[in-house]
């Protein structure tokens, strides 16, 4: 089984998002949601899918936690179709906007502050 240097496979780091995403549903679903938690397994999630991908195109990782760049990394838009590959990459776009790896500091006043600050609490559309 191919592994990274931290030593984890594809496999785990599917599992690992999906069981991230789940988390996440939980901490929100809670009578007291809590979105700053919530938040950044959200964005977890989204980082190990990417290392997963980067790992099937045996790339290193050199993004740190940048999202753009792990989306880059692995080719995660090889084999869509263009208008496919727009819409997805829209969707990524969102993603790098909304998610930092330090939210994981922010209280959650801060985290708010943040949000309206960058107006990233409207959904362009």
């Amino acid at each position: 089984m191919e592994s990274t240097e931290s030593g984890f496979s594809k496999v785990v780091y599917l599992e690992a998002a999906q069981e991230r995403i789940t988390s996440a549903n939980r901490l929100l679903s809670q009578e007291t949601p809590d979105y700053v938690m919530a938040t950044y397994l959200g964005g977890v999630a989204v980082e190990c899918l990417f290392h997963a991908y980067r790992m099937r195109a045996r790339v290193a990782d050199t993004a740190k936690h940048d999202l753009l760049i792990h989306s880059e990394l692995g080719n995660f838009y090889g084999g869509l179709k263009s208008k496919q590959r727009a819409a997805v990459n829209a969707l990524v776009s969102e993603v790098v906007a909304r998610w930092r790896n330090n939210h994981r500091y922010r209280s959650a006043s801060a985290l708010r502050a943040y949000i309206v600050n960058k107006r990233l609490h409207f959904i362009e559309g």
